[in-house]
């Protein structure tokens, strides 16, 4: 990861703490402070790479770069990732939004538009989660000018 993409990727843990953001399947804060294996953080492909390295058409340097997009990133628990697997943002993210309502969908800073959940809508996905962290990161940072 080159060393810019690692500040993006900590910020992006930052932000996601900052809103208190929950873990989609365990409804416990993301946090490395909570105590066992099966909750220590994890990074996960919010399009499952599996689902992904089927429908993009590239070389493999190029796919490998798009499927490890930090847009692309999220965090859960370890328990959380093992009960998501490699479900499709369509299925599970509309499923998170009736069972846990849309602060959590907007803590993890995931477009709204559910259009975008869609996998043959994954570059337009990517587009907007980066603006959604974009726009975070310099709210975050505009706070400090005070």
């Amino acid at each position: 990861m080159p060393e810019v993409a690692r500040y993006f990727f900590m910020m992006m843990y930052v932000l996601t703490r900052r809103a208190a953001g929950k873990d989609f399947q365990t409804g416990f804060n993301v946090s490395t402070e909570n105590m066992g294996m099966m909750n220590k953080v994890e990074v996960d492909h919010i399009f499952p790479k599996s689902l992904l390295e089927g429908s993009i058409k590239s070389d493999l340097a190029a796919k490998k770069k798009m499927i490890n997009e930090i847009a692309n990133f999220g965090f859960l628990s370890k328990r959380g990732n093992l009960i998501k697997t490699n479900e499709a943002p369509e299925k599970y993210l509309p499923r998170l939004l009736k069972n846990k309502g849309p602060k959590v969908i907007k803590s993890h800073l995931i477009p709204a538009d559910e259009k975008l959940w869609n996998l043959k809508n994954y570059k337009l996905f990517i587009e907007a989660r980066r603006k959604l962290i974009a726009s975070e990161i310099n709210k975050l940072l505009k706070g400090y000018e005070q």
